[in-house]
């Protein structure tokens, strides 16, 4: 009785610190404005509480995507090389290549998922969306409210023409400064 007792007490002063640690205000911004739109974009269709869990797996909330699916860890904090989520979605895997009807998603998109894998995955959502955040996030009016941030809908910018000595033409003089950045030099004139 005693030994079980001093479990359950170890156990009690334990659970605090087996909770995800708390987000600051960077991770949290980084996860609501550059993470969550996209697994509920490109995910929730076929990896939330709400509709189905394919393979096992839900992306809808922090514990489902710990808990992973039938192939495994969904990902590992920390380590995106080693990240189940990131091979699937960058289409490294043959057969289980994500968003499964969907086209590769951006380089981006891409970076954005190793970046938040490797600052730990941080992920304020304690449990799975209830039926009415679950189709705020993927109704039409969400989708596309994201969709008008790609850059084909933004307003045309006209950036200023970098200062390149001996070049007159600015599509050229933008060639030469990226190249002088990347301490690349220019190939020959080709023979006409």
């Amino acid at each position: 009785m005693k030994v079980r007792f001093l479990c359950l007490a170890a156990l009690a002063c334990l659970a605090p610190s087996l909770r995800a640690a708390p987000l600051n205000d960077s991770q949290r911004e980084f996860f609501e404005s550059r993470i969550r739109p996209i697994l509920a974009q490109e995910c929730y269709e076929c990896h939330s509480e709400a509709t189905k869990a394919r393979g096992g797996l839900l992306l809808d909330s922090r514990p489902g995507w710990e808990k992973g699916g039938d192939s495994g860890p969904a990902l590992v904090p920390g380590k995106p090389d080693d990240s189940l989520l990131i091979r699937s979605i960058a289409h490294e895997i043959e057969d289980l290549q994500m968003p499964k009807n969907g086209a590769q998603l951006e380089p981006q998109i891409l970076e954005d998922f190793r970046t938040w894998i490797t600052m730990g995955a941080p992920d304020p959502r304690d449990a799975a969306p209830s039926s009415g955040e679950l189709e705020k996030d993927t109704d039409w009016k969400a989708i596309s409210a994201r969709r008008a941030q790609w850059w084909s809908f933004l307003p045309v910018q006209k950036p200023p023409v970098p200062e390149v000595a001996g070049v007159t033409h600015p599509v050229d003089r933008f060639i030469r400064d990226r190249l002088a950045k990347e301490d690349l030099t220019p190939t020959d004139r080709a023979d006409p």
